[in-house]
Order: C-alpha cells, then sequence, then structure tokens
C-alpha cells in the first residue's frame, strides 16, 4: 500500500485527479511497468446499475494505517 501510495503521489503532483493517480500507482506496482488505464470511467456491476446499491468496504485498518503515514510527516 505504501508503494502504491507513493506512486499515486507522484502522479496526483503531476496534475492528475487522485482517482486516476490512484489507479495508476496502483497499476504500476502490480504490473509492474507504467501503462495507461485500460478504461475512462468504471462499469458499474449489474446489481449497482439496479436499486439494490454495491459498494466496497474500506479494510479495517485503512485509516489507522493513513494516520500512521502522516505522523510521520
Amino acid at each position: 500500500m505504501d508503494e502504491i501510495a507513493n506512486k499515486a503521489d507522484d502522479h496526483a503532483f503531476a496534475g492528475l485527479m487522485i482517482d486516476t493517480a490512484l489507479a495508476l500507482g496502483a497499476v504500476e506496482v502490480l504490473e509492474g511497468a507504467p501503462r495507461l488505464l485500460a478504461r475512462k470511467r468504471r462499469r458499474l456491476a449489474d446489481a449497482s446499475q439496479a436499486n439494490n446499491l454495491v459498494f466496497a468496504a474500506w479494510p479495517n485498518d485503512f485509516w489507522g494505517t493513513i494516520m500512521e503515514r502522516t505522523a510521520g510527516d
């Protein structure tokens, strides 16, 4: 997560929106090389397009990790 955040910081400081910067950082870390994103926008799951919206939950320690990371700044 730290490596993705560092790559995302680089992209965000280059002027990209944070969601795009995070996606590009994740691609770069997971695939080992930078590349453009495959889609401009996320596709919604069939259930999300109906009345039943589906949301992904944050990991339990997400905010604790963010607070630890920024505490040293």
